[in-house]
């Protein structure tokens, strides 16, 4: 929209689902937009789905494990899902911005489109401890 407001980070990351999204960070406006999208049936094209705005200073993807670690305004470090927020995250040795949580656990804004089968959850499991 105007010329302040451009992407400083824009990465993929995808849900436990399976579901992807592109984020753009716009750190001017403490703001992460995330955009699903899927592949057409014949791969040819990309549709993009409903965006979610989630208040956030910095972001990076965590592939290994489909989530997301974003930075909030406040300080703290919440680990994401697709779009879901999962929970804080906390680093031995950092002092921790708060101890509560900065607001409720929010319920999926849009519908699943699609029916996805979750990951096994002992390869996420392993897989976090090698992150």
């Amino acid at each position: 929209r105007e010329k302040n407001s451009q992407a400083s980070k824009v990465f993929i990351t995808s849900d436990l689902c399976g579901q992807k999204f592109l984020c753009f960070l716009v750190e001017s406006e403490l703001q992460l937009r995330c955009v699903k999208f899927q592949e057409s049936n014949d791969k040819t094209q990309l549709i993009f789905g409903s965006i979610t705005n989630i208040h956030a200073k910095d972001a990076a993807p965590v592939e290994k494990i489909d989530t997301m670690l974003v930075l909030e305004g406040s300080g703290n470090l919440v680990l994401y899902t697709g779009v879901v927020r999962v929970g804080k995250v906390f680093i031995p040795g950092l002092p921790a911005p708060s101890l509560t949580m900065s607001n409720t656990m929010p319920r999926p804004s849009t519908p699943l489109d699609s029916v996805s089968t979750p990951k096994p959850l002992s390869k996420l499991l392993g897989s976090l401890d090698e992150v």
